[in-house]
């Protein structure tokens, strides 16, 4: 079950991560500094930067995931639990 919520998450990342936000104001002022000092950056720095993203988005997903899954057992392990005996 595990493994299967690991790579749902990691798909969802996937198609996620290949959609692009609009730059802000500050970003396109950044660019247009880069290409006017011949600083823009190539494919492969901006896949890299991507897939830089894309594993820190999976890394966080992956500790959501882990957290939630040990909350669950928690949960599963309180409810399996005899009620106490009052004395």
């Amino acid at each position: 079950m595990r493994k299967l919520l690991l790579a749902a998450s990691f798909a969802a990342l996937t198609f996620a991560a290949a959609c692009d936000a609009p730059d802000g104001p500050v970003e396109e002022a950044g660019e247009e500094i880069d290409k006017a000092l011949g600083n823009e950056p190539t494919l492969g720095d901006q896949i890299d930067e991507t897939v830089d993203d894309a594993g820190d988005a999976l890394k966080e997903a992956g500790e959501e995931i882990d957290q939630a899954v040990d909350d669950a057992g928690e949960r599963m392990e309180e409810d399996t639990e005899p009620p106490s005996q009052p004395e």
